[in-house]
């Protein structure tokens, strides 16, 4: 009796597994086993940044970003910038506590026009920007 043999590899973002049947002249059937996906779903996330309205120079003032998504993430840095003429200088990280909110005190030394927070990510969480 020969037997036949059929292999398939597929590696895109999902797995797919074959169960290998050795086919005969009365048999030809391949069964495949249920799919599973090995690549992660991160859940999408939203950062939000509040500052004061106007600020007086080199005056300690509080930036405070909030992160939100689908169950807050309590951990991963908010990074806080300041736009200037040649792109983003980091103001400082601050760590998410478990509300989902981070703060800085800074000091500006020349006139400010935004700030943004950005959210690093972590574990399961993507990446977000105010």
């Amino acid at each position: 009796m020969k037997h036949v043999w059929a292999a398939l590899a597929l590696s895109v973002a999902a797995s797919l597994t074959m169960t290998l049947t050795p086919l005969s002249a009365s048999a030809q059937t391949v069964t495949p086993a249920p799919t599973t996906s090995s690549a992660a779903v991160l859940t999408p996330t939203t950062t939000t940044v509040t500052a004061p309205a106007q600020v007086t120079r080199r005056v300690p003032v509080t930036v405070t970003a909030q992160v939100s998504g689908a169950g807050v993430p309590a951990t991963g840095t908010i990074r806080f910038e300041q736009q200037t003429a040649t792109g983003w200088a980091t103001l400082g990280d601050a760590p998410v506590d478990a509300a989902g909110t981070a703060a800085v005190v800074v000091s500006f030394d020349a006139p400010v026009t935004n700030v943004r927070a950005t959210y690093l990510g972590a574990e399961g969480y993507d990446p977000s920007s105010s």
